[in-house]
């Protein structure tokens, strides 16, 4: 069975418990497997756009099925503070709710870089990095190879304008800008990271 057809089993009520067990463990990887379903009302499906699961009794089943699947195995894909309950979407300001960005959020949330706060999201690897992930989204910042000192560097891309204020409302972060405007010419320790979730989010949304 294809994960998405078990999420939607689950979702859709035509999975009992013992059938919930009974199928988990044909997935070789429960962790990535109860994250599937963590995501499953977060990330958007390329044929249609929008998230697999909607449906607030659909969220509770797929919530379920979590913590049943949590249990039996052991495993916790959450820190101890946190329950296995699928939390509400998370708005995102009109102004940057780009494809790019949301396909970001998920990589970087499926990988632990951001984490979900009660409401907010937190951006776990400092100011340098998200002014880096930002203006290569927002305005297509770009590593390239210095024609001076021929090594690699961050050069400034001029798609749009940077979403100080935006950003700031999303991630609760000042001076981001300032942050971007320092690692311009430089590569932030730790770029590597977010460079392959760039480049893992490009790929998400240029699937036919």
């Amino acid at each position: 069975m294809k994960t998405k057809e078990f999420i939607e089993g689950i979702a859709n009520g035509t999975f009992s418990k013992n059938d919930i067990m009974m199928l988990s463990e044909t997935f070789p990887d429960k962790k990535d497997l109860i994250w599937d379903l963590w995501m499953a009302d977060k990330e958007c499906l390329e044929s249609t756009g929008k998230p697999q699961i909607s449906d607030e009794a659909q969220i509770s089943r797929i919530s379920r099925a979590i913590d049943i699947i949590s249990d039996e195995y052991q495993v916790n894909i959450f820190s101890d503070n946190d329950t296995h309950t699928i939390p509400a979407p998370i708005k995102i300001p009109e102004d940057i709710d780009t494809d790019l960005f949301r396909a970001f959020l998920n990589v970087a949330i499926k990988k632990g870089v951001i984490e979900r706060v009660n409401d907010t999201l937190k951006f776990k690897k400092g100011n340098a990095l998200l002014a880096y992930a930002c203006g290569a989204i927002f305005c297509g910042d770009h590593i390239e190879t210095d024609t001076i000192t021929r090594s690699y560097v961050i050069k400034r891309g001029y798609n749009g304008d940077f979403p100080e204020k935006q950003l700031k409302e999303f991630f609760g972060i000042s001076r981001l800008s300032q942050s971007r405007s320092q690692i311009i010419g430089k590569l932030p320790r730790g770029y590597k990271g977010i460079k392959d979730l760039l480049s893992k989010s490009e790929e998400m949304i240029s699937k036919p």
